[in-house]
């Protein structure tokens, strides 16, 4: 029982610390976006919450420094939707 335990609390803070860094990874992401665009409109703020993906949200950090118009990043936003779905 106490095996039991003990998995089950070490897997709860595994899965907590990914969970920490997927959520500091969209924080990341949004503030690269306010460095670009200056004020982020509240569609892509939420549909970037939604990442859950490291290596999406990796890519959308790269292409939000670079951004010049909500536009181009929406379009990334798409490709990481699709991707992430699958």
């Amino acid at each position: 029982m106490l095996k039991i335990m003990q998995f089950a609390h070490k897997k709860g803070r595994e899965e907590g610390r990914e969970e920490g860094i997927i959520e500091a990874a969209r924080e990341m992401v949004i503030e690269a976006l306010q460095e670009s665009l200056g004020i982020v409109p509240a569609r892509i703020a939420d549909r970037v919450m939604t990442v859950s993906r490291t290596d999406m949200l990796k890519a959308l950090l790269r292409q939000a420094m670079k951004c010049k118009a909500p536009e181009d990043f929406e379009k990334m936003l798409d490709l990481a939707a699709e991707k992430n779905a699958a």
